[in-house]
């Protein structure tokens, strides 16, 4: 065995547009307009080398960069002329460039990997050309991880990663979109980026068996608000704001099998003690209970089955009020010929009806209600044959995909 080098280096650029428009007539004597469009040009490039010694020890080091260009324009224009209109013209320059190293290492039973990201982020944000913005820092991200093989049945974990995740171009874009007569969507282009901070400690038993714990604080997460508008005649305006806060996760999973019955059971709690103000007092906070059982029979070596399982109690989060879920589903596959290129799958999804939630927001003064008229219910009959045994060996690289995320492309 020997060292082992490699360097790589990529680049993309994507160009993507969106375009709202929409006619709204109230009755026969007013009627409203409402236009809008953003472009959006991505550019990408990395540079990473990776070394992998053969004494244990690995290296990867690297260079990443991101440009967005961002050009838009939102308005509300009434037939009316007395009547308040929204207008708004929009160039955002986003631009990020980080340095990244991460090392790891292994002595016995212990196994460490290390590393930081140093980033620099800038943005220039013009409105209506004369309303500027322009944000210029630099932050650094380390993390560490540290396995320790106390026996050949015994792992512990633990780890402390920071992250961090800019604003979709939905959160900040200037596009007014219109749900109904008394709500609207609009982004908010003074939104910061998200900084997460996560602690986590887990303990694995013959690879069968794992808990978890993890602490998790956010800073500057995105929260979508209600407030009244008086641009638009005091209907609600749907927009993001930068809120900090905790949770607490804790977690169980037991995997096993035995005979043609092989399982998957997971277990779950999750709290976010953070307080949102609504009215007088608070919005419920509700801790949320989780499990899902996965049940899978091999009857034959062509055919198996499974019966699907899964719970969540009510939910109360940040302003948010989640009623109870249920879900049970299965999958039946018979595979046939010696070679399994016929195969046939019965599949039934959500057969309780049960698998949506009920939800409701309480913000500052504001309720709303949602009750999803949603059937998830379905039977689907699946019918697959291979004609030859041809892959596909093309391996896709998409050197542009954070970008895609950031505009809701993926």
């Amino acid at each position: 065995m020997t060292d082992k080098q490699q360097l790589s280096v990529s680049g993309g650029y994507f160009y993507a547009k969106t375009k709202s428009e929409i006619d709204l007539v109230s009755n026969s004597k007013n009627r409203s307009w409402i236009n809008g469009k953003n472009d959006y040009n991505a550019f990408n490039t990395k540079i990473e080398y990776d070394y992998n010694s053969k004494k244990g020890f690995s290296l990867n080091m690297g260079f990443q960069g991101n440009s967005i260009l961002n050009k838009g324009y939102s308005n509300y224009i009434f037939e009316n002329t007395t009547t308040p209109f929204y207008n708004i013209t929009s160039n955002l320059q986003d631009d990020e460039l980080s340095l990244f190293a991460t090392i790891n290492q292994k002595w016995n039973k212990l196994f460490i990997t290390a590393g930081v990201r140093g980033s620099i982020f800038h943005s220039e944000y013009e409105q209506n050309k004369t309303n500027s913005i322009t944000d210029t820092y630099f932050k650094l991200f380390p993390r560490i991880t540290a396995q320790w093989q106390i026996n050949p049945d015994l792992l512990f974990i633990g780890s402390i990663i920071t992250q961090n995740s800019r604003p979709m171009f939905r959160d900040i874009s200037p596009l007014l979109h219109y749900i109904n007569p008394y709500l609207y969507e609009k982004g908010n282009s003074s939104l910061k980026s998200n900084d997460r901070y996560i602690y986590s400690l887990s303990m694995v038993w013959k690879n069968k068996f794992v808990l978890q714990g993890r602490y998790i604080h956010d800073a500057n997460a995105v929260l979508w608000k209600f407030t009244e508008n008086s641009e638009l005649n005091g209907a609600l305006l749907n927009s993001p704001v930068n809120v900090d806060y905790n949770t607490w996760l804790f977690n169980a999973s037991y995997s096993d099998k035995f005979g043609i019955y092989r399982f998957a059971y997971n277990a779950s709690f999750r709290y976010i003690p953070t307080k949102i103000k609504y009215l007088d007092t608070y919005a419920p906070r509700n801790p949320n209970i989780a499990f899902t059982l996965v049940n899978q029979f091999d009857i034959t070596k062509q055919m198996m089955a499974s019966i699907d399982l899964s719970y969540s109690s009510k939910n109360g989060f940040l302003g948010v009020l989640e009623s109870p879920k249920y879900g049970l589903s299965f999958w039946i596959r018979q595979n046939f010929f010696k070679d399994n290129r016929l195969q046939i799958i019965l599949r039934g999804n959500d057969l309780l009806h049960k698998s949506i939630s009920k939800t409701n927001v309480f913000i500052d003064n504001i309720k709303v209600q949602t009750t999803p008229d949603f059937d998830s219910r379905f039977l689907l009959l699946t019918i697959k044959y291979t004609f030859n045994g041809f892959k596909d060996t093309f391996r896709r690289l998409n050197t542009n995909e954070s970008n895609q995320k950031r505009l809701n492309l993926q």
